[in-house]
């Protein structure tokens, strides 16, 4: 799907072919009226380009197994965006800059394939209380301020990622050698990609 395929129009729903592998920058970009978006069975989409959906009425988006990348600020001010669901098996390995900015994203499961969530990803979900990543997840990077201004009261972190290599590099900077790993860790939480966040509300990590 091009660039600017559907931008600024007034269509409510749109169903997806399997044969279409991108959906390009600005697809459906300030489609105001569009809230439903659904896929062929067997879909080939593998990128989700920047700003495609963003600002629309989209309630629930449903991330398809071989999609890898979710572009800079796919779904930015989706103000409508409770749900994010993501097929079993999935590919995924890039939230890009912003993806989900100012969503209205409620609960998020990282999918076990992903590889990096980037700045400012979740930045703005006010209504963001749960974020998961599961004990088999290949994540490696969670970049600043990834959940800032969230609401979040819980934020599960497997034990093997207490030795995040991109974790410490972030802390290199702020001579930080000499705590303890889990100390640097709850550290970079809260000050980095928690800013912002109701932190007075956490009661898990």
């Amino acid at each position: 799907i091009n660039d600017y395929a559907f931008a600024d129009t007034s269509i409510e729903s749109i169903w997806i072919p399997s044969l279409f592998k991108k959906i390009s920058k600005f697809a459906f970009f300030k489609c105001i009226k569009l809230k439903f978006v659904t896929f062929s069975e067997n879909s080939e989409l593998e990128f989700i380009d920047e700003l495609a959906f963003a600002s629309t009425a989209i309630e629930l988006i449903v991330i398809l197994s071989h999609v890898k990348v979710i572009g800079e600020l796919a779904f930015f001010r989706c103000g409508q965006l409770k749900t994010v669901l993501f097929q079993e098996n999935s590919e995924l390995k890039i939230f890009d800059q912003r993806a989900f900015n100012f969503s209205s994203i409620e609960e998020i499961k990282i999918p076990d394939s992903v590889e990096a969530i980037s700045d400012h990803v979740f930045n703005g979900c006010t209504r963001l209380k749960v974020a998961e990543i599961s004990g088999n997840s290949e994540l490696r990077l969670i970049g600043d301020f990834a959940f800032s201004f969230s609401s979040l009261t819980s934020f599960f972190v497997p034990q093997k990622s207490w030795n995040w290599e991109p974790t410490f590099y972030c802390l290199r900077k702020w001579n930080l050698w000499n705590c303890h790993p889990k100390t640097i860790i709850l550290w970079f939480m809260i000050t980095r990609f928690l800013l912002g966040s109701q932190c007075g509300k956490m009661q898990t990590i």
